[in-house]
């Protein structure tokens, strides 16, 4: 009796461990010096793969971040190559992803609003 118990809990035991890793996000897939690399950047295993799967490299996660901008936000940026610091530059002078990409196509650059407005005559 008493072994049938300690055997369920064992049991119990080993299966909740096996659920637990299988629904707890890892480093799998990356490499030491990868892994190193996001942690370095403060990301979790979770926000790696996710920025990862996206195609971003920790470096990638890193400027984005620096810059304000969450994965959605990089994905939309970046798909209109710009990078995370330009992507600053336009979003700060108030032009959204779209504007930016046609201004930018126009060659036209940003230009930040500045803080103090011009006095008037």
């Amino acid at each position: 009796m008493i072994k049938q118990k300690i055997r369920l809990v064992v049991g119990l035991a080993v299966a909740l461990v096996f659920v637990f890793a299988c629904a707890t996000p890892d480093w799998s897939g990356m490499s030491e010096t990868q892994i190193s690399e996001w942690k370095a950047d403060g990301a979790t295993p979770a926000i790696a793969q996710e920025w990862s799967e996206k195609g971003f490299t920790a470096q990638d996660y890193k400027a984005w971040t620096g810059a304000g901008f969450d994965l959605d936000d990089a994905r939309e940026w970046s798909k209109q190559s710009f990078s995370a610091a330009d992507a600053a530059a336009w979003s700060k002078a108030g032009f959204s992803v779209d504007d930016a990409a046609k201004n930018r196509s126009k060659g036209l650059s940003p230009i930040a609003p500045s803080s103090a407005a011009p006095a008037a005559k």
